[in-house]
């Protein structure tokens, strides 16, 4: 009966849909009269200053009054500064793709990254991670523009903490790790950068989607312009979900909000908040083989300002600084059993980094620190892993093809040794359309918290750990003609004194674990429709993916009823090949393989999207066809997936 109901609701709204869209049609049939169209509104720009590149410090000509005209400044995965409406040359995402994904959370769009994978449990509210081939989730660092969210308990970040609908872009390196990795340290690194709006008038969107399981979220956003150079930017969620198994409901606040303010052309403030309220119940087939009840209860708060201080606006010469703090609660408990864990975090950091230029060459230099604390029933005492690195980046321009960029950083850990991380990239453009990226990379990964001091119930780490070391060497090559596009990767990595888990204990591993992988992804577009195709092959001795993956995908786009209505559809299969289980100790927070192999597997996902004027409405499934398959071992997904809802900016 709910199915039933939830199907003519839907029913209902597409029928209010195309009505609203015959009305729109007939509304603009009497207009008949020549249009003249209008002349552009001059935008205000910032007019670059003199040349500065071969002084230190600014002139007093580089500081006149000019027009503020509240540009948004983001930076890449390279440190390089950008402007509002901007966009990275190849990123794994941008916020125009948004419409066409069927998603849970933000992990979801890695389905089709050959390189990447997904440890995730496959029920909302549960945790989803984020981790390169073959790699797990902590050897991977996350940057939240940039700013490293990782975990200093457990060395992950839960992806489910940023929505997908508040992301401007992201962009991903598979063998060399950014600077910022403060207490961490990664050999493959994802950066995620916001979507930050600044309209001329209040700006407000609210996305509704509900769906079976007893499944529904509400988003709202809004963006209010104070002057020409000060807005705000709120936004909320209040997601509920029942579960498709006893004990597997879960309920998700997410607060966010941004205050931009531009005080001249070469000054800009940000303030940026995030607060994540999670619980959700994992009821799965434990490693015991029996039946456990556990509920994950995680609050998160991030805050962030950052400033820059612009000195050249036509070469991006600038003075960044960024101030953070976090706070993390996680409790752990079964009903089955009288297991109670949680465990606290709080966190205080700055990141200073500053590039001039000599000539056409350019150089960063930056330098952050952190202070944590960390504490909880898992530790017999609070802990204090402080950390600080200082770093240096050198950018050489070679001809008008050729652009060399090297990095050094040394990251001291109370703890342990000072360690030097060191990374070589090429990118070469020799035609048009067409970029090779060749890279090399030398980092550590520094223990954590749980990996060093963790004891509770049998199990317990080690104070005699030692930092892991990763080798990544990776080429990427991207020809892109508009109408059809290729990119191929492929990339070999070695990890020495790897931290495992033995079932009792953390240890290193005394043999070298390494392996390669090889991807490609294409698309070409054949009239309304745009065809795109990808896999990867793994080659590896031990394999914590799946062996090889391969996706096709097939979109659609056209515009219906003169144009009043705009339909986009898209559906697409996935295949998995087999893997070495991997097994989850809750308490612990750690993912470990264990001795059986998993079934290949393969699911099919749809997803229609209509457009009024600013209204969109959406149908999508998961798992058409029930298929039963596991990515944690234990949490199994053998269930139909239906959502449907509006997207809908009501001012703009």
């Amino acid at each position: 009966m709910k199915k039933s109901a939830l199907v003519i609701k839907l029913l209902i709204i597409f029928l209010l849909l195309l009505s609203a869209a015959a009305v729109a049609q007939e509304k603009e049939k009497p207009k008949k009269k020549r249009r003249v169209p209008k002349k552009p509104k001059k935008e205000q720009v910032i007019q670059a200053p003199e040349d500065t590149t071969q002084s230190l410090f600014a002139t007093p000509e580089t500081l006149k009054t000019q027009a503020i005209n509240s540009a948004v400044y983001w930076y890449d995965s390279s440190n390089r500064m950008h402007a509002r409406g901007e966009k990275s040359e190849a990123p794994l995402f941008h916020r125009s793709d948004e419409k066409l994904i069927n998603y849970m959370d933000m992990s979801d769009i890695f389905r089709t990254q050959p390189m990447w994978q997904v440890f995730h449990f496959k029920e909302r509210g549960r945790p989803a991670y984020i981790a390169p081939v073959n790699r797990y989730p902590q050897q991977a660092g996350f940057f939240f523009g940039s700013v490293l969210m990782n975990d200093l308990t457990h060395g992950m970040y839960n992806s489910q903490h940023i929505p997908l609908n508040f992301i401007r872009n992201i962009e991903s390196s598979i063998a060399v790790g950014q600077m910022q990795n403060l207490g961490m340290g990664s050999a493959a690194s994802i950066y995620v950068t916001p979507d930050s709006r600044h309209t001329k008038a209040s700006w407000t969107r609210i996305v509704y989607k509900q769906g079976n399981f007893g499944y529904s979220d509400l988003d709202i956003s809004f963006v209010q312009p104070v002057s020409e150079s000060f807005a705000v930017q709120l936004g909320g969620i209040n997601s509920l979900y029942d579960g498709s198994i006893q004990g597997g409901n879960a309920q998700h606040q997410n607060y966010r909000g941004e205050v931009t303010w531009q005080y001249n052309p070469q000054f800009y403030v940000r303030g940026q908040f995030f607060l994540n309220r999670v619980r959700a119940g994992m009821t799965a087939l434990d490693f015991p083989q029996e039946i456990a009840f556990p509920r994950h209860v995680e609050l998160r708060d991030d805050y962030f300002i950052d400033a820059t201080w612009i000195q050249n606006d036509s070469t991006g010469q600038r003075v960044h600084a960024v101030l953070f703090n976090n706070y993390v609660s996680r409790r752990f408990r079964d009903s089955g059993s009288p297991y109670r864990v949680y465990t606290k975090q709080k966190k205080w950091g700055a990141d200073v980094n500053y590039n001039l230029f000599l000539g056409k060459n350019e150089i960063l230099v930056g330098a952050g620190a952190i202070v944590p604390r960390i504490n909880g029933v898992a530790y017999k005492k609070s802990h204090y892993p402080t950390a600080a690195n200082a770093y240096l980046q050198l950018r050489i321009p070679f001809l008008s093809q050729i652009e060399l960029t090297t990095r050094a950083q040394l990251d001291l850990h109370r703890l342990f040794n000072p360690q030097l991380s060191t990374s070589l990239i090429a990118d070469v453009k020799p035609a048009e359309n067409h970029e090779l990226k060749l890279s090399a990379g030398r980092s550590v990964r520094f223990p954590v918290v749980n990996e060093l001091f963790f004891s509770f119930d049998s199990l317990f780490g080690n104070s005699l750990l030692t930092p892991e070391e990763h080798i990544s060497f990776a080429g990427e090559y991207r020809i892109d003609n508009g109408w059809w596009s290729v990119e191929m990767k492929g990339q070999y990595t070695r990890i020495n004194n790897e931290i495992i888990w033995d079932s009792t204990r953390f240890v290193n591993r005394f043999e070298t674990r390494d392996f390669a992988a090889f991807g490609i992804a294409a698309n070409i577009q054949l009239w309304k429709f745009r065809l795109a195709a990808g896999g990867h092959y793994l080659f590896a001795d031990e394999y914590l993916t799946p062996r090889s993956s391969a996706h096709i995908q097939l979109r659609f786009n056209d515009v219906w009823l003169k144009g009043a209505l705009k339909v986009d559809a898209v559906a697409g299969i996935y295949y998995y090949d087999r893997h070495t289980a991997i097994n989850y100790e809750p308490r612990l927070e750690r993912f470990y393989p264990g001795k059986d192999i998993t079934t290949a597997y393969s699911i099919f996902n749809w997803k229609i999207v209509g457009t009024v004027q600013t209204a969109r409405i959406f149908f999508e499934m998961d798992n058409q066809f029930a298929e039963e398959y596991e990515i944690i071992n234990g949490y199994g997904e053998l269930f139909q997936r239906w959502r449907f809802g509006v997207n809908w900016v009501l001012w703009d």
